[in-house]
């Protein structure tokens, strides 16, 4: 459960630094234009030595004009709900 955790919110990070680093790279456009709030899913499967293991998660973040983003999750590995994790990343 701790690797799905870390896998999830490595996810999160990840995503936030791509849309901060696409926005950077053209002078035209701001994080501004992405601010507001946003949900998302996801699903798939993690393989294990033991077998398949279905996945999913739902969650939402809210990105301001400066870049900043927050936002939490509510994962589901095999139908167990995980913690709800939350996040805050700053540009």
């Amino acid at each position: 459960m701790k690797r799905f955790f870390m896998q999830a919110l490595s996810g999160l990070f990840i995503t936030g630094s791509l849309i901060s680093v696409s926005f950077q790279a053209h002078a035209q456009c701001s994080t501004a234009a992405t601010a507001g709030k946003w949900a998302y899913t996801y699903t798939g499967t993690i393989l294990t030595p033991a077998g398949a293991l279905p996945a999913a998660s739902i969650g939402h973040f809210t990105q301001d004009r400066a870049g900043n983003v927050s936002g939490s999750q509510s994962p589901s590995v095999a139908g167990k709900r995980g913690w709800r994790t939350s996040v805050e990343l700053s540009p």
